[in-house]
């Protein structure tokens, strides 16, 4: 099997932290995660990171992990410019507790983790499940489509969305999710609560629901939401909703006011803290 493509940590006697700059390259066909960050800085421009594999027990495949450091507590943060992540594993990017800004990125087609058929979301964001620090992530102008049961799934952490497009995410094995933006609590319906800006942005041709707001606080300006497949539905949790104006929803190049709901959405299970890599 093999093993993860970059990895970057900070050098643990010095409490020092690594900077990684990665321009016009190209990681393939690795395990586990292709571009590792931890208690470090990374920039990558114009990078291609695909075809990560599952790890030998069957889980991740990430294609680009930003955490904080396990030894050190020291926020990572990651720069990602006019680059591509495909056909990872479970989730495309995943954010811990961290500092990511992607320009210009395309994060498509995430297949599901090997041993459960589970996930495959574009980007994953959530605290640190050991210090609580939040994960601040802003794309601009980025794509995400064709990824597996989220395009974004942010819990319990602040995200910004702005010029982005979020489209054709596909539901899991069981007909569900498939949402192209979800924002929820970290740790259940009492945990932290989430923030999101979703500015001049996209959501279309997803499954169930174009974008959730349960528990936590969002806004949205200038915003398309639209063609949202039909999918079951359940009763949600409060939520906050701000409409800045200039959104539009409709299907069918039909445009109706959008509408706020507070019931019949179907909320994502709690997001689990996921265990840092050793």
């Amino acid at each position: 099997m093999r093993g993860s493509g970059v990895q970057v940590q900070g050098y643990a006697d010095l409490q020092e932290p690594s900077v990684l700059e990665v321009r016009t390259s190209v990681v393939d066909d690795n395990a586990e995660t292709g571009v590792y960050v931890t208690g470090s800085d990374a920039t990558l421009d114009a990078t291609v990171i695909r075809a990560t594999k599952s790890a030998s027990n069957g889980g991740y495949g990430w294609g680009l992990s930003v955490a904080i450091g396990q030894s050190s507590g020291r926020r990572s943060s990651a720069i990602v410019r006019s680059s591509v992540l495909s056909g990872n594993h479970e989730s495309a990017v995943f954010v811990g507790g961290s500092d990511a800004a992607f320009e210009a990125t395309v994060l498509h087609d995430t297949k599901a983790q090997a041993f459960d058929d589970n996930g495959g979301s574009g980007l994953r964001v959530q605290p640190d499940p050991a210090t609580g620090e939040r994960s601040v992530v802003t794309l601009d102008a980025c794509s995400l489509e064709g990824n597996r049961e989220y395009g974004v799934l942010a819990a319990g952490s602040d995200v910004t969305l702005d010029g982005t497009i979020v489209r054709a995410t596909t539901a899991a094995r069981d007909n569900q999710l498939g949402m192209g933006f979800a924002l929820v609590p970290h740790g259940g319906a009492r945990g932290v609560r989430g923030s999101a800006k979703l500015h001049h942005s996209v959501f279309e041709r997803n499954h169930t629901i174009g974008a959730l707001i349960q528990g936590s606080d969002a806004t949205l300006e200038g915003t398309i939401v639209r063609n949202t497949l039909d999918g079951e539905t359940a009763d949600s949790g409060s939520f906050m909703f701000h409409d800045d104006g200039g959104n539009a929803c409709g299907c069918e190049g039909q445009s109706v006011p959008c509408q706020a709901l507070s019931s019949n959405l179907t909320p994502p299970g709690p997001i689990g803290p996921v265990e840092p890599h050793p």
